[in-house]
């Protein structure tokens, strides 16, 4: 990830994949994440080629994970450039699905092992939000994206290059 904006966007997709996988039923897989990450990126990219169409996925629990991302990708598009956004969300949701492939490829994995990472790095249900992503020598983003000092030491986070 290169830019702020596209941390904050992985940051707001990651939270919402938890949110949802603790909610879902039946009970979210990883390809479950890497089908509705793949649906949503075609989307955006069949759009930027000036074509409206809804890519779907191929599981209902995908789909509804779809919708989740949605959601949340539309609340943040009004505060950005339209083209430049719907790069960035199409890019963040690719590499979401890449990343959940490569957990996937790895032996003795179950089909929750990226879900299973992900979950490592929130906290629990009624606790105070933790960020989830740090640059190395900048402020760690919350899911909203904006620059938090109240993650203790001991807090786990994604170090994004």
């Amino acid at each position: 990830m290169r830019s702020r904006e596209q941390k904050g966007v992985l940051a707001a997709i990651l939270d919402a994949t938890i949110r949802y996988a603790d909610i879902a039923i039946p009970h979210l897989t990883d390809r479950d994440v890497a089908e509705a990450a793949d649906a949503l990126a075609a989307t955006y990219e069949t759009s930027a080629r000036g074509i409206i169409y809804d890519h779907q996925a191929a599981s209902l629990s995908a789909q509804r994970l779809l919708s989740a991302y949605r959601e949340v990708l539309d609340a943040r598009a009004p505060h950005q450039r339209p083209g430049s956004f719907d790069r960035t969300a199409t890019l963040v949701l690719r590499r979401l699905s890449e990343a959940v492939q490569n957990f996937a490829a790895r032996e003795e994995t179950t089909e929750t092992a990226f879900l299973d990472w992900l979950r490592w790095f929130t906290p629990p249900h009624g606790a105070a939000p933790s960020t989830l992503l740090i640059e190395p020598g900048s402020t760690p983003l919350t899911a909203g994206s904006e620059p938090s000092s109240s993650a203790s030491d001991e807090t786990p986070r994604i170090i994004v290059p």
